[in-house]
């Protein structure tokens, strides 16, 4: 998560830019117990996530300081996540990716594009369909 923060001043900028930079981020810290709640729920321990809502908590609190609020973004924030996921090839490709990683235990950032991108001609045909295509 720290080479995902690197970087990132939202103590500087309090932007709609700045805003939907941390959303992205706090998506990316939230997108794995989501997906480990998804795949195997009675896997799930209560400390598993812990430094990534830390980190969410964090960003989201610098945006929406009244606890009311600050509640309600990380649940919307959450909901998001999981709408992600009920998407097919979505879910696809974190599966695809996940499978990768067993396998190979480390993943560069192109091997990781790699995999993802490898499951939209399966998941997504009409993306790749040469018949779709204009002339």
């Amino acid at each position: 998560m720290k080479d995902i923060l690197k970087g990132t001043r939202f103590d500087v900028d309090d932007s709609d830019r700045a805003r939907m930079k941390m959303e992205k981020l706090v998506l990316v810290s939230l997108a794995g117990i989501q997906a480990q709640r998804r795949y195997r729920p009675s896997s799930i321990r209560s400390w598993h996530a812990q430094a990534d809502y830390h980190s969410a908590i964090n960003m989201l609190s610098y945006f929406a300081p009244n606890a009311a609020e600050l509640t309600a973004y990380f649940k919307l924030l959450r909901i998001r996540v999981d709408l992600l996921f009920d998407v097919p090839y979505k879910w696809a490709q974190v599966e695809a990716l996940a499978a990768a990683l067993l396998e190979r235990h480390t993943l560069s950032a192109e091997e990781a594009v790699d995999v993802i991108r490898g499951t939209l001609p399966r998941m997504r045909p009409d993306l790749f369909d040469p018949a779709q295509v204009p002339e």
